[in-house]
């Protein structure tokens, strides 16, 4: 379990808002699965601006990625990475 401080730290530091987190979660409860951005878009109910967005912060941080077919993944972050992503949809 991660303290309180370090998921406070981990939000500001990697997502940029409630569309990053819900984000987020979508692509972690299938992490094998390939998502093309317009699918995220619909999924989430969202613009495309805001899915871009957050695609590129959460990218950044290296939570994300875009594979050589253009659809994107959650990456399983090394040790602490993983568990604070557990952690914040937890609380989420």
């Amino acid at each position: 379990m991660v303290s309180n401080t370090a998921l406070v730290t981990f939000v500001r530091q990697h997502i940029r808002s409630v569309w990053g987190l819900e984000l987020l979660i979508l692509l972690r409860a299938d992490a094998s699965r390939c998502w093309v951005e317009e699918d995220l878009v619909r999924e989430l109910r969202a613009s495309q601006m805001v899915v871009a967005a957050n695609l590129r912060k959460l990218e950044d941080s290296s939570l994300v990625v875009l594979d050589d077919s253009g659809c994107w993944r959650y990456r399983s972050g090394p040790g602490v990475l993983g568990d604070l992503c557990t952690e914040l949809q937890t609380a989420y």
